[in-house]
């Protein structure tokens, strides 16, 4: 059960652990998302050069 007051949630105890686990993961997911982002567009890069390289060894 949760409390209201003045727009701030009061937990109980035993729910403050649920909220901060909560948090953890929420926190997680959104570094490995964020990681997958930054490994997509690396991807994306090397792509790019490779065929920049090529194209220059084609002239």
């Amino acid at each position: 059960m949760e409390i209201q007051i003045a727009n701030t949630i009061i937990y109980r105890p035993e729910q403050q652990l649920d909220v901060v686990q909560a948090k953890r993961r929420h926190a997680k997911a959104e570094q490995k998302e964020k990681e997958k982002r930054q490994r997509e567009r690396l991807r994306s890069l090397e792509i790019q050069r490779d065929k920049l390289h090529k194209a220059a060894w084609k002239v």
